[in-house]
């Protein structure tokens, strides 16, 4: 197939899939660290932020390192 990272020249189905594959990946990051971030309020309220916080720049690096993959 010879694919490389010229996407114009990628058949449809198959940047439909990795579209599909990355959006996929990059929701369940964001469900994981949205879970790490809320679960140190179950402790206390300290921790919870210290969590909360912890999982926010993990989501804006996130960000910043999959969006020019789009």
């Amino acid at each position: 197939m010879g694919l490389s990272f010229n996407f114009a020249s990628w058949p449809a189905h198959v940047l439909r899939t990795k579209l599909i594959t990355e959006l996929t990946f990059f929701s369940g990051v964001v469900v994981l660290l949205s879970g790490l971030g809320l679960s140190g309020f179950a402790r206390c309220r300290r921790t919870g932020l210290i969590t909360l916080a912890a999982a926010l720049v993990a989501s804006v690096l996130l960000v910043i390192m999959f969006v020019p993959t789009f």
